[in-house]
C-alpha cells in the first residue's frame, strides 16, 4: 500500500515512527482488520510505503521448483509462488523479493521493476476469491 501524506488526502501534518493499523469495510459495512505495519518519520507530503502483516485473506506459498549450478559461482533457481486472494474484492498484490550479492532475473511469468540494488517488485493483480501463479528464474552468483 502506497499514499502521500498531503492534506488533500485527509493527512498533511508530520507523522512520527510507530505502528499502523489498516481496518476496511467488508461486504456489511462493518469494519474488519487488514493488517499492520510501522512507519517511520514521515515529513508532510511524503510518499509512505507500506508492507502489510497479517492480512488474514492475502497469502502466498513459495517453492523452489529448481536449483542448479551454472558455473562455479552462479547458482539458478527457479521459485514458484502461488497468490491467494480470499476477499471478495479484486486486489493487487505486491511481491518483493530480496537478493543478496549479484543476481539476475533470468525467466519470469510477470514483468518486475528493480527496487534497489538488493530488491525487486512484482504487482500482480487477483480477481475476488481466486489465486494465479507467479513464476520466476534468478541466477544468483556468490
Amino acid at each position: 500500500m502506497s499514499f502521500k501524506n498531503r492534506e488533500v488526502d485527509g493527512l498533511g501534518q508530520p507523522l512520527p515512527h510507530g505502528a499502523l493499523r489498516i481496518y476496511e469495510p467488508d461486504s456489511h459495512g462493518t469494519l474488519r482488520y487488514g493488517g499492520a505495519s510501522s512507519i517511520q518519520d514521515t515529513p508532510k507530503d511524503e510518499k509512505i510505503d507500506l508492507t502489510l502483516a497479517s492480512s488474514f485473506d492475502l497469502f502466498s506459498e513459495q517453492r523452489v521448483v529448481s536449483r542448479k549450478q551454472i558455473d562455479k559461482r552462479t547458482v539458478r533457481k527457479e521459485i514458484e509462488l502461488t497468490l491467494h486472494n480470499d476477499k471478495a474484492a479484486p486486489v493487487d498484490i505486491r511481491v518483493v523479493q530480496g537478493f543478496s550479492g549479484g543476481w539476475k532475473i533470468v525467466q519470469e511469468s510477470r514483468k518486475h521493476v528493480n527496487l534497489n540494488a538488493y530488491e525487486t517488485q512484482w504487482t500482480v493483480p487477483l480477481p475476488a476469491e481466486s489465486k494465479t501463479k507467479l513464476t520466476y528464474s534468478v541466477d544468483l552468483r556468490y
